[in-house]
């Protein structure tokens, strides 16, 4: 029986093309080739050689000269490279006539440039953007590059005739595929400015702001609002699909965000037969309310504005608790007596929130307990809530 394996990463050499007796110097070329390194390493590639290569001209044919061609090709057999960055602009001829020399695939700047806005493209738009470039980019690329491009398809009818070349056929398919994402394009752009009037009718003051993480975000936020940052974003969440474009999720787990930790408390001090019975007894009796309240406040009154027609916004709220029967019961009477909706309520009973999660789509979720944190941001974004018992070190979580 033979035991499947994992196909090795591709090879890859890096090359600088830097002009002899330039303006700029060593310093400047080894910075610029680094880049180019990083750049190709970004889309799963081994670096095996690089090199910064000194031109005195540039070769219409090949760029590099006769001799450093032979000799990079050497170096390229000898590392058994499958893909050689060239870091430069490289003409569809000095492409083909490298590929031949070297017997590799060759892509210029640009075209590492293309592979890496693919890997990264996320949204529907940014995919489409990215298509269209790369077809733009072959599209110039497919003049002479290829002798299989050269040979002719039979013509319509009875008699024949010379038909189209395999370059045209190519020319023409990548041209009509240009002419249907460029319709998709508007689709999507027309569609995000329905988006945009929507959050344009909101009756409410709408501020982004926007930085790498760490760049202090959160600081200037408290310092503009006086505020204090009750929950953070999980670094390795993963972006909110689009599986409702239309429409605003966001869920919330309930003791220590919705709700105060008064129950956590009990739960660490009683263990889960003490919670049971404290749950029970004061079902009747709603939850002091948590850091959270305020929002899922604000969420139900942009719901009632939508549903009264003063606003196009589509909001859904969910509850994803650990809680379990007989114990759900307070948490129901807690939003009953607040006078809140939630679209969906989850009560888990422990059970692992990221399959849930999964299903539900939020475009958020919020929750202070790690363990739930990190199960949920493999499947949508999520955020730990710094509130309650488990701030404290040492406290024992309600399952």
């Amino acid at each position: 029986m033979s035991i499947p394996t994992q196909a090795a990463p591709t090879r890859a050499a890096v090359l600088l093309p830097w002009e002899h007796g330039g303006r700029n110097g060593p310093r400047e070329a080894e910075a610029r080739l680094a880049e180019a390194i990083g750049l190709t390493a970004s889309i799963g590639l081994v670096i095996a050689h690089d090199e910064i290569v000194q031109i005195r001209a540039h070769r219409p044919a090949t760029l590099f000269g006769e001799g450093q061609v032979r000799r990079i090709g050497e170096s390229i057999a000898e590392a058994e490279i499958g893909v050689a960055v060239v870091d430069s602009t490289l003409s569809p001829v000095q492409q083909r006539n490298l590929e031949r020399a070297w017997k590799c695939k060759v892509i210029d700047r640009t075209g590492l440039i293309l592979d890496i806005f693919g890997e990264r493209a996320r949204t529907a738009e940014g995919v489409l953007q990215v298509e269209l470039a790369h077809l733009a980019y072959q599209r110039s690329r497919l003049v002479r590059s290829w002798t299989h491009l050269e040979r002719q398809r039979g013509g319509f009818g009875f008699l024949g005739g010379p038909g189209e070349t395999q370059i045209e056929a190519d020319r023409r398919l990548i041209t009509d595929r240009i002419a249907r994402l460029r319709r998709e394009l508007d689709e999507v752009r027309r569609t995000r400015a329905l988006h945009r009037a929507a959050r344009n009718r909101v009756p409410y003051p709408v501020v982004a702001l926007v930085g790498y993480t760490n760049a202090g975000k959160s600081t200037l936020f408290n310092a503009l609002t006086g505020a204090t940052v009750h929950a953070q974003v999980y670094p390795q969440s993963v972006r909110a699909g689009e599986a409702h474009p239309h429409e605003v999720r966001i869920a919330f787990d309930g003791d220590a965000v919705l709700f105060s930790d008064e129950a956590e408390r009990v739960y660490q001090r009683e263990g889960l037969p003490g919670f049971t019975r404290h749950e029970t007894r004061k079902a009747a009796l709603p939850l002091p309310p948590g850091p959270f309240k305020p929002l899922l406040e604000a969420l139900h009154r942009l719901q009632h504005a939508a549903s009264s027609g003063a606003t196009a916004m589509r909001l859904r709220t969910a509850l994803v608790t650990a809680r379990s029967s007989p114990a759900h019961e307070r948490a129901v009477r807690t939003l009953m007596a607040w006078n809140i909706a939630i679209d969906e309520a989850m009560f888990l009973g422990g059970l692992d929130k990221g399959p849930f999660l999964r299903e539900f789509q939020p475009d958020f979720f919020f929750d202070d307990q790690t363990r739930h944190v990190e199960s949920a941001a493999r499947h949508v974004p999520a955020g730990r809530v710094h509130s309650g018992v488990h701030e404290q070190a040492g406290g024992r979580k309600l399952r």
